[in-house]
């Protein structure tokens, strides 16, 4: 094998430990206005840890990410109505939040409303979920719901239980993580 290109410029993969599932005090990097793939108007919401051990961790993947077309690693969707038109629960939730959390806060409506919440603080529940990738069963965890930060602060808020990705049969699949280790005794194959 030859040496490749570029070799020793070439950033590694970080692969750190993933974010433990509970919940967290996080920053509204940014929002955005958007529909749903169904056409549905809902807030995209990106976050970044603000207090903790895990504080600034969506920051560092995004500038450790070389990619040229980087996302944010940490996103949420709130639909902002409900199926009759009205303003979902979620939504509220979110916006009270909002409010309570951020002193001297108030929801700003019409063209200024991301604006004014970008770079407020908001409790966020985190919960792990099953996602299969190339035929294995992976994990990955990703904001569930919004919480007053005093019920963060005050252990109020429970680790919410995983989420398992359901077979075509509609049966939640095992945990790859459970003791099922297998010792294999052979010759590597190559």
């Amino acid at each position: 094998m030859n040496k490749p290109n570029n070799y020793e410029n070439t950033k590694a993969y970080a692969g750190g430990a993933p974010l433990p599932a509970g919940p967290y005090i996080c920053k509204v990097i940014d929002i955005a206005e958007m529909q749903s793939k169904k056409g549905k108007p809902m807030v995209k919401v990106a976050l970044d840890i603000a207090e903790g051990p895990e504080a600034g961790r969506f920051l560092e993947q995004y500038r450790n990410d070389d990619r040229m077309e980087k996302k944010w690693p940490c996103v949420m969707y709130q639909l902002t109505e409900d199926q009759e038109g009205n303003c979902s629960r979620g939504f509220k939730t979110l916006l009270d939040c909002l409010e309570d959390d951020n002193p001297g806060y108030t929801t700003v409506w019409g063209e200024g409303f991301c604006a004014a919440i970008k770079g407020k603080m908001l409790g966020v529940v985190f919960r792990r979920e099953q996602y299969e990738y190339n035929g294995e069963l992976k994990w990955s965890c990703k904001p569930n719901s919004v919480r007053h930060i005093a019920d963060i602060k005050e252990g109020k808020v429970k680790v919410p239980e995983d989420k398992l990705l359901k077979d075509r049969g509609g049966i939640a699949l095992a945990d790859p993580r459970a003791d099922s280790f297998e010792e294999i005794d052979a010759d590597v194959p190559f």
